[in-house]
């Protein structure tokens, strides 16, 4: 496996394991949840705010319970979601 896609699976597994600690998105914490220390949550999100990095991967990836507390904070994740998309992700967390 390259470097490069070594680093995009851990950051993804990151991304993932952040969305079940939302809305409490604490790097360290996520750091302890999937083996790697705080800084090494922090490199892979560089001059990114990782709260912001956390809210665009539960849109791409559908996160319904994410999505509906983003709608509910009019974060800027979700400005771009259709009516029937807000929607459809608030009929799922029902």
């Amino acid at each position: 496996m390259t470097k490069t896609k070594i680093l995009k699976n851990t950051k993804l597994k990151i991304l993932n394991a952040a969305l079940k600690t939302w809305p409490d998105v604490r790097a360290r914490t996520v750091a302890d949840k999937v083996g790697l220390t705080h800084a090494a949550v922090l490199y892979h999100f560089k001059n990114q705010n990782f709260r912001d990095c956390v809210a665009e991967h539960a849109v791409k990836t559908g996160c319904s319970r994410v999505i509906v507390s983003l709608i509910a904070m009019s974060d800027k994740s979700v400005k771009n979601l259709t009516s029937e998309e807000r929607q459809k992700h608030f009929e799922s967390v029902k």
